[in-house]
């Protein structure tokens, strides 16, 4: 049984729709389209949330995506797989500005900050010309053939971390 509820809105600022598996409405689910969607006052979308028995959950996309009131532009998509954030040879976290530029990118695997071929997290900061990155391996800070954590400014290095399997080892400001 597939049932939806829209809460009543005393402020009338945003529109909650929630389809849920059970009578009880205890089980957020719902196939071929989000179970969590809340609208903005002007109809806007504001977050679409697909779940499968009361967990994250879309196999062909993200399965929670926030976007910025009255734009169409996306803050924040996150791909999840079984309640765990997952997503293979692409980020499974992206964050983004007001403009659509990329502020943080992460990469999980079964819930766990994880990426073989490079930085499992990625943050931009574009008015500073510079970025960091961090490397994981199934949840833990490591990287065998080079710093794990880089705080690069203008093109140039400016400090280093070293971890082996979350432990870390040294730290350069450059």
């Amino acid at each position: 049984m597939l049932t939806a509820n829209r809460p009543a809105d005393n402020h009338h600022d945003i529109e909650l729709v929630l389809y849920y598996k059970d009578s009880a409405k205890k089980i957020k689910h719902r196939e071929n389209g989000p179970a969590v969607i809340a609208f903005n006052h002007d109809r806007s979308l504001l977050v679409e949330q697909w779940y499968e028995e009361n967990r994250l959950h879309r196999i062909d996309g993200p399965a929670s995506v926030m976007f910025f009131p009255d734009h169409d532009l996306v803050i924040r998509e996150e791909w999840y797989q079984d309640g765990l954030l997952n997503r293979c040879g692409a980020p499974a976290v992206t964050i983004c500005d007001h403009r659509g530029t990329i502020l943080c990118q992460q990469w999980y695997r079964h819930g766990k900050l994880h990426r073989v071929d490079g930085p499992a997290w990625i943050d931009y900061q574009p008015e500073r010309n510079s970025f960091k990155e961090m490397w994981y391996c199934q949840g833990e800070l490591h990287r065998e053939n080079g710093p794990a954590v880089r705080l690069i400014i203008n093109g140039k290095t400016v400090k280093r971390s070293y971890y082996l399997e979350g432990v870390q080892k040294m730290t350069s400001d450059l």
